[in-house]
């Protein structure tokens, strides 16, 4: 399984060599020990191509549905949790982390392929290397589950973010990019708890500020900050409660 440890300094987007240290605030969920039931919701993902103000994304989904046929919502792509190979979790109770992460990871098992192979879109427009480029991305909003400011609906917080993307080229290069959003560097998401779908919790993640993503890779074991893009998302959470006795 594939979690993030995030950083990010926004820079110019002249390339450059920036390297830094890792934070030590994000931590991946841990798994269940001998046997414990999985009582964690599972989550489905839509991302859309446009934000909540109607403003263009450059990271979108792959234009298909809940079953891998064409999405019936338009401009929307919506992706099933922990199902045809998507990762799609909440990490909300006590039988694994409680972390009250949401993950998520289009090809988590890329050997499940009912639903077809599941990707995500990244739009570059300052990018010589190709303007629209699918890819698989490993992501987590942080803490939606236990987070105070988003025990109400309505409430919201701007908070970091970012992609792990492989199985593609990035400006960046192919060694392990990440793309990020830090809010403390002018562009973070903005997490806002939306009303219950039934019985089931709802949040909306999108960019904010410069909506800007550092794009970094891996040299000799460490990050190092090689561009920033412009490249707004938009995305929705909705739980799918675990089953009495879970799943």
């Amino acid at each position: 399984m594939r979690y993030l440890h995030l950083a990010l300094l926004i820079l110019p987007l002249a390339a450059c060599t920036t390297e830094t240290s890792e934070p030590t605030d994000l931590t991946a969920p841990s798994f269940a020990k001998g046997g414990n039931a999985d009582l964690d919701s599972h989550a489905n993902w839509t991302f859309y191509r446009t934000l909540s103000n109607a403003t263009p994304t450059r990271l979108y989904g792959d234009g298909r549905g809940l079953d891998g046929a064409a999405s019936t919502m338009a401009g929307a792509a919506a992706y099933p949790g922990e199902t045809c190979g998507v990762r799609g979790k909440l990490f909300n109770t006590t039988s694994f982390s409680n972390s009250g992460d949401a993950v998520f990871d289009p090809a988590f098992d890329p050997n499940n392929t009912a639903c077809g192979n599941r990707r995500l879109t990244v739009s570059f427009a300052d990018w010589a290397g190709g303007s629209e480029i699918s890819i698989t991305a490993f992501t987590n909003a942080l803490n939606v589950w236990h987070d105070a400011a988003l025990a109400t609906v309505g409430g919201s917080k701007v908070q970091r973010m970012g992609f792990n993307v492989s199985g593609a080229t990035m400006p960046c290069g192919s060694n392990s990019p990440v793309l990020r959003y830090l809010p403390e560097y002018g562009s973070g998401v903005q997490v806002t708890r939306l009303a219950n779908q039934g019985a089931a919790r709802a949040w909306e993640v999108q960019s904010t500020g410069a909506h800007t993503a550092g794009c970094w890779e891996t040299v000799k074991g460490k990050r190092v900050l090689v561009s920033t893009h412009y490249l707004p998302f938009h995305a929705m959470i909705v739980e799918v409660p675990a089953p009495p006795g879970g799943w």
